[in-house]
């Protein structure tokens, strides 16, 4: 007859080295092959002090998609940025402030502050924005 410690003991290795094969089934050849045929990720471009350029976004909005146009220029020494939504007559300035690889955009607007945030790849251009109590996704490209 085998001793219940015994037992116990031979269940619990048992379960150790199941646990521990999961891991390593999940790696089997298919699942490395997909990994390895997947495009890396891109590591974020950090911005210059000065980012300007023009730069040409599309706002993922809840009911459509809205292009909006950005430009960062130099105006007597300072870094001026302005923004104007497609189907806007008049462009809106906005603060413009760099942290690393994050661009913020910030104003305010009637429903409340807008929050723009640029995140750069190369020319692509992926962020985030907020606008009162709304926000979501972009994605755009460096202008040339």
């Amino acid at each position: 007859m085998l001793n219940p410690t015994v037992l116990v003991r031979t269940i619990s290795a048992t379960a150790l080295v199941a646990i521990a094969a999961v891991p390593a089934a999940a790696q089997s050849a298919p699942a490395v092959a997909q990994q390895s045929a997947a495009k890396p990720a891109v590591a974020p471009t950090p911005w210059p002090a000065r980012p300007l350029g023009r730069y040409e976004l599309q706002i993922a909005m809840p009911e459509r998609v809205m292009p909006l146009v950005v430009v960062i220029a130099d105006s007597a020494g300072a870094v001026a940025g302005v923004i104007q939504p497609d189907g806007d007559p008049e462009p809106h300035p906005v603060k413009v402030t760099v942290k690393g690889t994050e661009l913020f955009l910030n104003t305010t607007a009637p429903n409340g502050a807008v929050e723009i945030v640029l995140l750069r790849s190369g020319d692509q251009i992926s962020g985030r924005w907020t606008y009162g109590e709304g926000k979501g996704e972009l994605k755009g490209i460096v202008a040339k």
